[in-house]
């Protein structure tokens, strides 16, 4: 019995993360998409999607901006690795936030009861800023299940402008 365990076991980390270039960029969400509206301006784009989705959804992610997600109905907890540290968070109440620094990288399941939807707002911070060149160089750490209800308020407020 030992024998058949330990050959289930692997050996090494093989996470797609780490077989893909630190220059790649990916967005791999293992729930169908049902519905994606955009809008786009010059140094940010709103993304506002629905997705289907049952129990544990992988969802990997590395992209070149900086990204705000609010995650609206149905995804209930995040579990796995951002920038190579352990992350457990639930995503409820005022704790539907996360902020992905551009280049971070995330390998994570979420859970998902069925139909979600979520807001992700792609941020060009070099336009954005534009001559505050001070500011352009500030790291944000990357971080799931942020609390800001204020934040959640004025994402959800921009349902009239996309849905």
């Amino acid at each position: 019995m030992a024998d058949a365990i330990q050959r289930r076991v692997r050996e090494t980390d093989t996470s797609f993360a780490k077989r893909t270039s630190e220059f790649e960029f990916f967005r791999d969400v293992g729930a169908r998409l049902i519905r994606k509206k955009t809008l786009s301006g010059s140094a940010v784009t709103v993304e506002w999607i629905e997705r289907w989705g049952a129990g544990s959804v992988d969802w990997r992610y590395r992209q070149d901006r900086d990204a705000l997600f609010f995650f609206e109905q149905g995804i209930l907890a995040c579990h796995g690795v951002l920038d190579g540290e352990r992350i457990c968070h639930p995503l409820d109440g005022a704790t539907k936030l996360a902020f992905i620094e551009a280049g971070s990288t995330i390998e994570t399941s979420v859970e998902v009861p069925g139909r979600c939807l979520y807001w992700v707002a792609f941020i060009d911070r070099e336009r954005l800023l534009g001559e505050e060149k001070s500011l352009g160089q500030r790291r944000l750490p990357s971080r799931i299940g942020l609390e800001s209800a204020a934040a959640a308020l004025a994402i959800n407020n921009l349902r009239t402008e996309l849905v």
